[in-house]
């Protein structure tokens, strides 16, 4: 009687209403009955999970199809975006615009063709004594270097920490300084020449189509037809690409107006950047020009299109003028891809 008593208190107070119409069930034949009911109610569940699940799974055919439709819509917005590059009216001979972020070229035009570079080699020249000159190297100015074309305020005998000298070349085109440099390169290098040593860094960083002759891009003889340091658009993209990767302060340098060189002993001297645009481009990263009458105008820069999106052009072959108005021309088109890119947001296929 006391048992039954407990039994029946349990189920007043857990079992469901169905069970407490078995008052005199014992309790291990109601445990039992309540292992049934959970078996069916978890069965029931289980298949409408299941017709719920496969209603909304696409068989593998449509999950493809599903794939590739929004690969054909993502094309189809790049494409919209890429078309702020057509018709453009550019003297350069060869061209390049590279997304540096995810490496997409955006526009380019006889990007593989070899050509003359002039002073864009100063690029090659200040990554080589980067690397080969040491952050406490100082460079010397001898009588050999001021022989070189052009006057860039440097006299017999002054002193520069090399890499000053090096960003003061680049803001300026020193003639003068790039030789001082593949001089000192050249006398540290376990090659003994600056070609040598310039040429095997290029081919380790990928520079498959690029010869590097000297330090400063000159023509090796005008009349006579024959230039110095040869390369192709699409390496000096890669060639910006790596430096750019690299992070050194140099590269500042090369986007501002002008630049103030002070030698060890405090002489100062005072360089405008030879990109006559470098105030009138928004985001200008690095920047270095390149004229001579076999090589013709050449222009290289990288700026922010956007936040943390840097873009890299690059221009061969226009005239000494032309190179800016090409570049004008080229970084508008830029801007006008990003704008459609982000304009046209195309929606993706939803379920």
């Amino acid at each position: 009687m006391e048992q039954r008593e407990a039994d029946t208190n349990f189920s007043s107070r857990n079992l469901p209403m169905v069970l407490q119409s078995l008052p005199t069930v014992p309790l291990s034949r109601k445990l039992l009955i309540i292992l049934a009911i959970i078996f069916i109610c978890g069965s029931v569940a289980g298949g409408l999970f299941i017709g719920i699940v496969k209603t909304n799974t696409l068989p593998f055919s449509q999950s493809e199809e599903y794939e590739k439709t929004a690969t054909a819509r993502e094309d189809a917005r790049k494409t919209n975006a890429r078309n702020a590059f057509n018709s453009l009216s550019l003297i350069a001979d060869s061209v390049i615009v590279i997304d540096h972020t995810t490496g997409s070229i955006l526009y380019e035009k006889n990007a593989e063709k070899i050509r003359p570079i002039a002073s864009v080699t100063k690029l090659q020249t200040a990554l080589t004594s980067q690397k080969i000159l040491s952050d406490s190297s100082t460079v010397v100015i001898k009588q050999d270097d001021l022989d070189q074309e052009g006057e860039s305020g440097l006299r017999l005998g002054d002193t520069f920490d090399a890499h000053d000298l090096a960003s003061y070349m680049l803001v300026t085109s020193s003639n003068d300084a790039a030789h001082a440099l593949g001089r000192s390169i050249a006398e540290r290098s376990s090659s003994g020449t600056y070609s040598s040593t310039a040429n095997e860094l290029g081919t380790s960083i990928g520079l498959t189509s690029s010869s590097f002759v000297n330090a400063t891009g000159l023509d090796i003889d005008e009349n006579a037809g024959k230039p110095s340091s040869l390369s192709t658009a699409r390496d000096i993209g890669k060639l910006m690409a790596y430096i750019l990767d690299s992070k050194w302060s140099l590269l500042e340098a090369s986007a501002q107006p002008s630049y103030t060189l002070t030698s060890i002993s405090g002489r100062t001297i005072t360089g405008n950047n030879t990109n006559i645009l470098v105030s009138d481009l928004p985001g200008l990263i690095m920047s270095k020009t390149g004229y001579t009458l076999l090589s013709g105008g050449n222009l290289a820069i990288a700026f922010d299109a956007g936040i943390g999106n840097p873009v890299i052009i690059v221009l061969l072959g226009s005239t000494k003028e032309g190179r800016f108005t090409d570049l004008q021309t080229l970084y508008k088109a830029t801007l006008e891809y990003y704008r459609r890119y982000n304009d046209s947001v195309v929606p993706v296929p939803t379920l």
